[in-house]
């Protein structure tokens, strides 16, 4: 029941474009990495979870939500440098300069390889 209640937090889109605190509880933006992964983790195992429990409305909310609003973080947030070489930021690329996550320089952290580790996601 837990995990039911957390998810269905997590589908309702207003929730899902509130601003949240980084791993580090530094800093608060929408759109971070960490978060960002950590969601499409949960919607992915939330999909197939509900899929194999026989609650096709909630399967098809979590394919939902993760179609619209989280998509693929990995492309969000990689940074091409000046000479060529590509990055993940916990910044979107779609962040403002001059918002909290790039004017606390959180583009190079930590918690972009906790992210990639603890979400499971194998494709870039």
């Amino acid at each position: 029941e837990l995990a039911k209640f957390d998810l269905d937090w997590l589908l309702k889109s207003d929730n899902i474009l509130k601003e949240a605190c980084d791993l580090w509880e530094e800093e608060t933006d929408s759109a971070l990495f960490w978060n960002r992964m950590m969601m499409r983790s949960a919607l992915s195992m939330g999909y197939y979870t509900a899929t194999g429990m026989g609650d096709p409305l909630r399967a098809r909310e979590c394919h939902r939500i993760l179609s619209l609003y989280i998509q693929n973080p990995v492309a969000t947030h990689r940074v091409s440098r000046y000479d060529g070489v590509d990055f993940i930021s916990e910044c979107s690329v779609d962040a403002p300069v001059g918002g909290s996550c790039s004017r606390r320089g959180k583009h190079k952290d930590g918690a972009v390889i906790l992210a990639l580790v603890h979400s499971g996601f194998f494709g870039f």
